[in-house]
């Protein structure tokens, strides 16, 4: 299990003994707007029902979905976040081998390594430029041909932020028939409406998963939320792996009502978009941090001078920030790439003051 994503506030509180309220998480690619409103009130309205079991297949959720994607319930499994897809997916396919564009989210390998199935590595992002490998979706093919494979594929990409279109993956899950392609969607949302982030087409290729999640967009990641979406034909070997009560019955309460919430989630983005341009611009001449070029609102970002990863953390840490050390991302150098998720504006201009009172500490 890694230990070390973004987001852990409760262990950095207990390292650090400070209050976890008195902590700003930079690390986190959560929702930087307060949660949507009547979700506390509704949840505290619903209390009494975790006296019952959930529905055992989260039934309602599903239906939402369907209204929402325009396909049926049948096409939905819902499971407490998308990680336990990327850990049951391996071992329902049981693949040859597992090809992983990278730098990318770590608990892909991860979860190939717990079934037993080697790694193919094919790299996103040309580290010189800071931008994606123009042919890396033309070797990522390439490399699902030469056997019976998986392919995982965030998009938008974690922790660079970029977003491929919708329409080259498509055509690249198409071209591979024999490959099962796991396409990781859980920051879609913020980067456009449905019809526009993906889903991919409906319906699904049959060699496709989608998996989406509703921690992100919605900032409830202690609720543990998300799903898998597939074809008709591939969703029976899915559910063949899905455990009855799989989620809690707050978080299909939270779901049902969620999924029917879009005017939440276009002002996730519109907040994002501004905050973005306004961080990005005070860090423009920043002897410290140089951006690496992405579409969402969580950034990466190479460290100029002398300091370390390591370093900087932990001077922020001393402040009560909380970045993210990238140094566990395969295809990033161990100590020279952070993450910082945008937060409120109060908080990202503490964020900034921080950093430009470090600069004259360069070495």
């Amino acid at each position: 299990m890694l230990h070390g994503h973004g987001g852990e506030i409760y262990s950095i509180a207990r390292k650090t003994g400070l209050p976890a309220d008195s902590l700003s998480d930079f690390s986190s690619n959560v929702s930087p707007l307060p949660l949507p409103s009547g979700l506390d009130s509704l949840l505290s309205e619903s209390i009494q029902q975790i006296r019952h079991l959930p529905e055992v297949d989260s039934y309602g959720v599903r239906v939402a979905l369907s209204k929402r994607f325009r396909m049926l319930p049948e096409n939905f499994l819902i499971s407490g976040g998308t990680t336990e897809w990327i850990y049951t997916l391996p071992g329902i396919f049981n693949p040859e081998s597992v090809i992983i564009p990278v730098p990318t989210y770590a608990d892909y390998a991860d979860a190939a390594a717990g079934a037993g199935i080697p790694v193919k590595h094919v790299n996103l992002l040309n580290r010189n430029t800071h931008t994606e490998t123009g042919s890396f979706l033309q070797a990522l093919s390439e490399a699902a041909k030469t056997n019976r494979c998986m392919v995982f594929f965030c998009n938008p990409n974690n922790p660079t932020g970029t977003f491929i279109k919708p329409e080259k993956i498509a055509t690249a899950v198409r071209a591979n028939s024999d490959a099962i392609w796991v396409i990781d969607e859980s920051y879609a949302p913020f980067i456009d409406q449905d019809n526009k982030s993906s889903m991919l087409t409906a319906p699904l290729p049959k060699n496709c998963v989608v998996l989406r999640s509703f921690s992100k967009i919605f900032g409830i990641p202690g609720l543990r939320l998300g799903y898998a979406a597939a074809h008709n034909e591939t969703i029976p070997a899915l559910s063949s792996a899905a455990r009855p009560w799989q989620v809690n019955r707050l978080a299909q309460i939270a779901g049902e009502w969620l999924a029917q919430d879009t005017s939440y989630e276009a002002a996730v983005r519109k907040f994002c978009h501004r905050e973005k341009e306004f961080f990005l611009s005070s860090l423009k001449e920043s002897a410290v941090l140089e951006a690496v070029p992405g579409n969402t609102h969580f950034m990466l970002f190479r460290l100029k001078g002398n300091f370390t990863a390591r370093e900087l953390c932990a001077l922020l840490m001393e402040k009560g920030l909380i970045i993210r050390d990238c140094h566990n991302f395969h295809g990033l150098g161990p100590d020279e790439y952070v993450r910082i998720s945008l937060r409120s504006h109060k908080e990202n201009l503490k964020l900034l003051q921080a950093l430009k009172a470090i600069e004259p500490q360069q070495k």
